[in-house]
């Protein structure tokens, strides 16, 4: 449950009190009544923020802000109520901005800017990310799924080798069909070098 929470602590190497560090949430340090208390805590905010749940890393920031108000988390006294505060306008503004401005591409947020913003501890949204508004989002999309196209093209390839390449028993064909698959693999190569240097 506090996995992601645990990954933006240690990307943020916040400065807690030693009770509350890394080593001290996964050993079992704490007493178990808080590490459930910060589970329940987390799945309410995650339960109340909505569609902002499709940025993970401002739920995180969020539920930093509202577990420990205060560079070191006092807790209170035997016998005292444990509470949070847990402002819903601050929780949602990222869905108020995109239902006032919902196109990206004309300033618009989207959820990558939210959880850009969640990432690097910003509690005003904005845009982090300016998309291309021309054709050049060809290369936006070319250079966010390279990697899947890289590895449909080379499975095609392969399919298309195995079931066209034919390697009869005779030496001669054999050859002709060894040349056939030597080119067909430079030239993909070749293509896929080609394709990477443009994107990148």
């Amino acid at each position: 449950t506090m996995e992601g929470y645990l990954a933006w602590l240690e990307f943020h190497a916040w400065p807690l009190s030693p009770e509350n560090k890394l080593l001290s949430m996964m050993k079992g340090q704490r007493p178990p009544y808080q590490l459930f208390m910060d589970a329940l805590l987390l799945r309410l905010l995650e339960s109340l923020s909505e569609h902002i749940i499709h940025a993970p890393e401002y739920i995180c920031m969020t539920f930093h802000r509202v577990r420990y108000p205060t560079r070191v988390a006092v807790p209170p006294k035997e016998g005292e109520p444990w509470t949070f505060d847990i402002d819903m306008k601050a929780l949602q503004q990222g869905i108020d901005m995109m239902n006032a401005k919902p196109n990206p591409y004309h300033g618009g947020i989207n959820f990558d800017d939210i959880n850009d913003c969640g990432l690097y501890n910003r509690q005003k949204i904005s845009k982090t990310f300016k998309e291309a508004p021309s054709l050049l989002v060809i290369v936006d999309v070319l250079s966010n799924f390279s990697p899947v196209f890289t590895v449909k093209m080379w499975v095609f390839m392969a399919a298309w080798l195995t079931n066209h390449v034919v390697t009869p028993n005779t030496a001669e064909t054999s050859l002709d069909s060894w040349t056939i698959t030597k080119n067909c693999l430079t030239q993909l190569m070749t293509t896929d070098s080609i394709i990477l240097m443009v994107v990148e």
